[in-house]
């Protein structure tokens, strides 16, 4: 729909209430042109080239107008008028034209505002020329003329078309397939079948790479056992011997092998230390023997390295006949890959995806897989990646932690003010009986770890006025032999503290570690530390009382040889008057035959009847009976029956 526009006025009629709306038309003139000018320069600033060019034909074109024309004062009111809206026209077709060109490169807000400032200029004019028809109420309305109405820019449409991309249909006809139940058992059998033979494929691949680094590990050993034999009999050849031997002075070889001591070896280093060196530069022919290549050396006093050093010592002690061995260490190819290897072919490769890879995963961590006794050390660790909304973190973050107690076996101690970095529930006796008295503390996590950023080296105490220093419990913690307290030294010796007790000087256990068993754990000792002041008397002291229970136990042990010597020779007295008690009355009779008969002449073979009475005269009940009619016969004093009952057996006397 078109606005009405007043047409020309009536000369006669309205002239005094043209006279006063041209006040008024003339005042919002000149507020619309401020406006106009306030707005004008963003406009001219957005501009490109093209804008401005046509913006300054149209300032021309209004201008020249201006010039031709010279009405009265109210036609050039009207007049200015319409060429403030035919300037805001064009100012607006030109904002179309920018806002086409530049609806990627400019922002929505500046578009929409350079596009409703034209009409609502116009709607600003609209609403003067309601007022002014207000005042007019006795024009009529063929006064007015229809005038084209101003649209807004169609900016929404622009910005979908810009940011939406044309949307076609495919031209290519679609398939779709749908599996049968059947199909889809194929499938995955087929599928399952591929995959057992790749693992088939892949474990025979292992295992023949298993195979391959077995046999080349057992290979290079046997070759460098070979090597060390071969070393070995070649520093024991004589000519060798003779040779190292010709160049020892005279004070080493008088010195019988059996009195060699510290001092003599310490000369003997001394010696050869100064005798032969090392050099670099000395050149070896290939395919040369090793005997040969040690004769040179001998006679210029030099070896190439350090190797055909160890060789030349090694001869000339053989040589002193002092007792020494070839000592090589063998550093074979390994069994399975090195760490270094393994870790780059797993760097090279991406994060895994799933989250049990992560577990004991040689590079990353998670922090859901921490133990117990682990943390992230520090707190802004780098993020390496993320796996389903977990952050991943580089496995050298990954620390272990420790109690107090726990850092002092390894000779470490906390430092003064550090903060637990973590706190975990004790499972301690002592935690345990704690939570049991409370029951309020049971979920309480009372045990407090630190790191190893947070501890520092054991400092021993000193010892001072002869005084071992102990600690709480009055032994002396000795992990690590650095937790020695100075100025004191230990001595494993036995019974050490009564001989220290005796001479009341000071001694205490050393205690190197724990054993758990019985439900509790147990301090292990071993020897005793005492002040370096009282070791040589100490010493001396527990060699003598030694030697004094050694005495005891030889005098006891000869007791008790001498004791089990008198229990053999009684038993033996009493077995010889056992014999002469009984030997005589169990030996049988001679035979008749001394007796003039042998056999009877009535029956061969048969006994005659005097042999049987004299055989039943030798039984033993009737030999009992016969000694115990004798003992009713003769009757003994009570002194002779305790002199005989003192030597029988404890069985003989019931």
């Amino acid at each position: 729909m078109g606005r009405k526009r007043r047409a020309s006025p009536r000369p006669a009629a309205t002239k005094k209430r043209r006279s006063g709306r041209l006040r008024k038309e003339e005042k919002e003139k000149e507020e619309e042109e401020d406006d106009f000018e306030d707005k004008k320069p963003s406009v001219r600033k957005n501009s490109k080239a093209p804008a401005r060019k046509k913006e300054e034909d149209c300032d021309t074109e209004v201008s020249n107008a201006a010039k031709t024309s010279k009405p009265s004062k109210q036609e050039k009111a009207k007049s200015q008028i319409k060429e403030n809206k035919k300037n805001a026209r064009n100012k607006e077709n030109c904002i179309k034209e920018e806002t086409c060109s530049d609806s990627l490169e400019r922002p929505q807000k500046e578009m929409k505002l350079k596009a409703e400032s034209p009409v609502k200029k116009e709607m600003a004019e609209d609403n003067t020329d309601n007022d002014d028809d207000d005042d007019d109420d006795d024009e009529s309305e063929d006064e007015w003329e229809d005038v084209e109405e101003l649209q807004e820019p169609a900016t929404d449409k622009l910005e979908e078309a810009v940011v939406l991309p044309s949307v076609g249909l495919p031209s290519n006809p679609v398939e779709i397939e749908i599996e049968t139940p059947e199909q889809v058992k194929k499938r995955e059998r087929r599928e399952k079948r591929k995959a057992e033979f790749e693992m088939y494929l892949r474990r025979m691949m292992k295992r023949f790479s298993k195979e391959v680094r077995e046999d080349t590990h057992k290979v290079h050993l046997l070759c460098l056992l070979a090597n060390g034999f071969y070393r070995n009999r070649v520093c024991s050849q004589p000519d060798l011997l003779a040779i190292g031997l010709s160049i020892v002075p005279a004070r080493f070889t008088q010195v019988p092998a059996g009195q060699v001591g510290l001092v003599y070896l310490s000369n003997l280093v001394k010696w050869f230390v100064g005798t032969f060196t090392v050099n670099d530069e000395l050149s070896t022919e290939k395919g040369e023997p090793l005997q040969s290549t040690l004769e040179r050396r001998f006679a210029i006093y030099a070896a190439q390295d350090d190797e055909e050093l160890v060789h030349i010592f090694l001869i000339i002690l053989r040589a002193l006949q002092l007792l020494c061995r070839l000592v090589l260490s063998f550093q074979p190819i390994p069994l399975k890959e090195t760490r270094p290897k393994f870790q780059v072919k797993l760097q090279d490769q991406p994060l895994p995806t799933a989250i049990g890879e992560y577990k004991n995963h040689p590079l990353y961590a998670l922090k859901r897989h921490l133990l117990k006794f682990q943390a992230i050390y520090p707190e802004s660790a780098a993020i390496l990646g993320y796996c389903r909304g977990e952050a991943v973190y580089s496995r050298d973050c990954i620390h272990t932690l420790h109690s107090r107690d726990t850092w002092l076996k390894q000779a470490r101690v906390v430092r003064i003010g550090e903060v637990p970095y973590k706190m975990v529930r004790g499972f301690s006796n002592r935690a345990r009986k704690a939570r049991l008295a409370e029951p309020a503390n049971r979920d309480q996590k009372d045990l407090a770890l630190f790191g190893r950023w947070q501890t520092e080296e054991y400092q021993p105490p000193i010892a001072v006025d002869g005084k071992v220093p102990r600690n709480e419990y009055g032994n002396v913690y000795l992990f690590l032999p650095s937790m020695l307290p100075v100025g004191c030294v230990q001595l494993k010796l036995p019974n050490l503290n009564r001989v220290a007790r005796k001479l009341n000087i000071d001694c205490a256990q050393a205690v190197t570690g724990f054993d758990f068993h019985g439900g509790y754990s147990h301090a292990v000792t071993d020897g005793y530390v005492v002040c370096e002041e009282y070791k040589e008397v100490l010493v001396a002291a527990w060699e003598n009382e030694q030697a004094e229970i050694e005495k005891k136990e030889k005098e006891k042990r000869e007791k008790r040889a001498l004791g089990n010597w008198k229990l053999l020779t009684k038993g033996l007295l009493i077995r010889e008057r056992l014999k002469q008690r009984y030997s005589i009355k169990t030996e049988p009779s001679a035979p008749d035959t001394e007796k003039g008969g042998g056999f009877s002449s009535d029956e061969e073979g048969a006994p005659s009847s005097e042999s049987a009475v004299e055989n039943t005269a030798i039984y033993w009940p009737q030999n009992r009976q016969l000694e115990k009619q004798e003992e009713k016969t003769t009757k003994k004093s009570k002194r002779e029956k305790r002199g005989e009952a003192a030597q029988l057996f404890p069985f003989e006397k019931l």
